[in-house]
């Protein structure tokens, strides 16, 4: 098949006993993703030749002209992971009488093997209601949710994760879930990221979960979160049991010095296998 010539890129020449040709463009814009491009470099005994190589629309069409074509190595054309979605299991539960699992799936990339996920907790606010659908399709909410505008990486945006109450649950990693997360009360929303090994991420978000406040809770509950956490090694999931545990603690029914005693021991020690690991 012709090679088409996409694109004509101002370049440089540096004369000597041997002459190098260098350019630093790069038309993005003009490449399809997943598709495999060259480099080539056409060269001809005089300028009128060479331009009516530059005219050309294939490779092949310049070449009856006598031009001479050099290629470089073959490079595909990378683009962010895309059509992915994020996953929550269960939608609907009790906080530190349930854990919760994230997960994500459907992502294309040119090398799906290659990527790396991480999943983020964000609470819904005030600009959304939610509700159990009746018709068992799961949780809806009152506008339709959308995810909204997340800043990544610049801490000085008014976007940024943190800034939006974001909590990272889930580090970039190759397994793409994320279970035995303990979650206070409240309504979220779940962020599924995803990043191929050239740094190109996306995100998927979820309605959901939606915590509801337990009719009883005990320090024993308080106590068995933070004792099974431990086990993990996860600082994320450490960290999201701490503060379940802390927001969650005022609602606790036994409320005997002993019992208190305990979860405080449990939760300093729990912050102190975060930072030694």
């Amino acid at each position: 098949a012709p090679q088409q010539i996409v694109s004509l890129l101002d370049s440089t020449t540096i004369a000597g006993v041997s002459s190098m040709v260098s350019t630093s463009a790069f038309i993005s814009s003009a490449l399809v993703p997943s598709t495999t491009y060259v480099y080539a470099l056409l060269s001809a005994r005089n300028a009128s030749h060479l331009a009516m190589g530059e005219q050309s629309a294939s490779l092949q069409d310049a070449a009856i002209y006598g031009i001479q074509v050099s290629l470089s190595l073959p490079f595909v054309a990378d683009a962010a992971p895309s059509s992915g979605r994020a996953l929550v299991s269960p939608e609907i539960g009790e906080a530190l009488k349930e854990k919760f699992r994230l997960a994500t799936e459907e992502w294309s990339d040119e090398d799906a093997s290659t990527l790396r996920y991480a999943f983020y907790i964000f609470p819904l606010g005030d600009t959304y209601s939610v509700t159990e659908g009746s018709d068992g399709s799961g949780l809806q909410s009152t506008p339709a949710f959308q995810m909204p505008e997340i800043e990544w990486n610049d801490p000085s945006s008014a976007q940024y994760f943190t800034k939006l109450g974001g909590s990272l649950v889930g580090i970039f990693g190759s397994s793409a879930s994320v279970s035995g997360l303990d979650l206070a009360s409240g309504a979220y929303f779940t962020v599924a990221r995803a990043r191929d090994h050239l740094g190109g991420a996306a995100a998927a978000a979820v309605l959901g979960p939606w915590v509801r406040q337990p009719a009883t809770l005990s320090t024993a509950d308080l106590t068995n979160a933070l004792v099974a956490v431990q086990q993990s090694s996860d600082p994320t999931k450490i960290l999201s049991s701490l503060n379940a545990v802390t927001e969650m603690s005022g609602a606790v029914g036994d409320t005997d010095v002993e019992s208190k005693k305990e979860v405080t021991n449990l939760a300093l020690s729990a912050l102190e296998s975060v930072t030694s690991i």
